[in-house]
């Protein structure tokens, strides 16, 4: 079957309670770190007088997250902290701790919340409807799970016209594979594909054998067609996947703003 070939392929590809805000001592970060000056500021404690904005203070609670989530800048690795910090941040408005509480409630971190995919593809709809494109994926994903291969084809075409390669291939797997889809469209965008990713895609017999059938099928001028528009493609990331790309660089220019070195 073409999605089991797909998922086999992407396997390697791609890449949950709440605490009070007392829970978050001092004495659980390393001293005079950047998790502990940024928690301090999150968290609006006495002593933190801040310039930020509020949308800027939800983008700080979003990365103080990432630090809980990922275990750096002198923080230990801590889901539920994580969790708790991303759900301030989604509170606050910010796409981007909406996209990880919907990580989260997907099963990033099993026991820390309970699974809901209802939850999930509410969170990271909020992102995926920002722009954010690793949003846009996993929201084709859920749809593509759900059996609406309609919702999940729109979604992937934006997380790919971004350039992110996974969302490239499943879009034009699933038009491929889909029988009522557009096969030029699919043609089009494995042509992509392997504009990216050249050695990769041909190291995947399925993928080339599903360009030799789409080679066969389509006339003449839907592959001329298919081929002038795959030549003519440019990735366009937008603005959130680019903020989200900058990750601890992004962080420390919120931190200067904030008065901190």
């Amino acid at each position: 079957m073409p999605s089991r070939s797909l998922s086999v392929f992407l396997g390697g590809a791609l890449l949950a309670s709440c605490f009070s805000i007392a829970s978050v001592h001092a004495a659980e970060l390393a001293a005079d770190s950047m998790a502990s000056k940024v928690v301090t500021i999150a968290a609006g404690e006495p002593g933190a007088a801040t310039s930020l904005s509020g949308a800027q203070l939800a983008e700080l609670q979003y990365h103080a997250g990432m630090l809980f989530n990922n275990g750096i800048a002198g923080a230990k690795k801590d889901p539920a902290q994580a969790l708790f910090w991303f759900q301030k941040s989604a509170a606050a408005g910010h796409p981007l701790g909406a996209y990880k509480l919907g990580c989260y409630y997907a099963g990033q971190f099993p026991g820390v919340i309970a699974t809901d995919d209802a939850q999930a593809l509410h969170f990271k709809g909020i992102a995926a409807e920002a722009g954010y494109s690793l949003a846009q994926h996993d929201v084709a994903l859920l749809y593509q799970k759900q059996g609406d291969w309609q919702r999940a084809l729109s979604w992937y075409k934006k997380a790919a016209d971004q350039g992110l390669f996974p969302a490239v291939i499943r879009m034009a797997w699933l038009a491929y594979s889909q029988p009522e889809a557009d096969k030029q469209l699919a043609y089009q965008y494995f042509l992509i594909a392997q504009s990216l990713q050249s050695d990769q895609t041909k190291a995947k017999p399925e993928l080339m054998q599903a360009l030799d059938d789409l080679q066969a099928r389509l006339s003449d001028s839907q592959k001329a067609a298919a081929q002038q528009a795959a030549r003519q493609w440019r990735a366009a990331p937008a603005a959130l996947s680019v903020e989200a790309a900058q990750g601890v660089q992004r962080l420390s220019a919120l931190m200067r703003s904030a008065g901190q070195s």
